[in-house]
């Protein structure tokens, strides 16, 4: 093999992985990676949210519902309109990152009471839209907005996307 050929070969492989580096997923990848290490949800956060429910806790039976008190999951919203009012990025266990980005994010929200609720979620779809909403600045703690999560049975597991609410 003369070294044209193999420069040729490095080149070719190199520009392949820059092109794939350079697609936008991959750039939305490394912005969620900068937020969730620029603030980390703190492993004491989301336990957190079921030791405040514990705590306040008046019965056996509270104390034992406020176990399942974590953050929801985004089938207990599903096809519901949600305030978005604000978004933390974490990344994904090991076993997680298989077809996905790699991060998960937990989201706050309004429900249509009124209520506050906390979603964790991994969907690529949603971890990435509710991304490019954060980065647009369509919404914040103090002007959430209008969202609504959407799923679709797919061969692999309901497919969840997010929707203008």
């Amino acid at each position: 093999m003369s070294d044209e050929t193999e420069t040729g070969t490095e080149v070719e492989t190199k520009s392949e992985s820059e092109a794939e580096l350079s697609r936008a997923w991959r750039e939305l990848q490394r912005g969620i990676a900068g937020m969730a290490e620029a603030s980390p949800i703190e492993a004491f956060e989301i336990a957190s949210i079921v030791i405040d429910a514990i705590a306040s806790a008046t019965t056996p039976e509270e104390i034992f519902a406020a176990n399942e008190s974590g953050p929801a999951d985004m089938a207990d919203y599903l096809n519901e309109r949600l305030q978005l009012s604000d978004a933390r990025y974490a990344p994904s266990a090991e076993r997680y990152r298989k077809g996905t980005l790699g991060y998960y994010v937990v989201f706050d929200a309004y429900d249509t009471n009124g209520e506050k609720v906390t979603i964790s979620t991994g969907a690529p779809n949603v971890v990435a839209s509710i991304y490019r909403l954060q980065r647009l600045n369509f919404f914040s703690p103090d002007a959430p907005f209008p969202i609504q999560v959407r799923g679709r049975d797919t061969a692999n597991g309901t497919l969840y996307t997010v929707h203008a609410g």
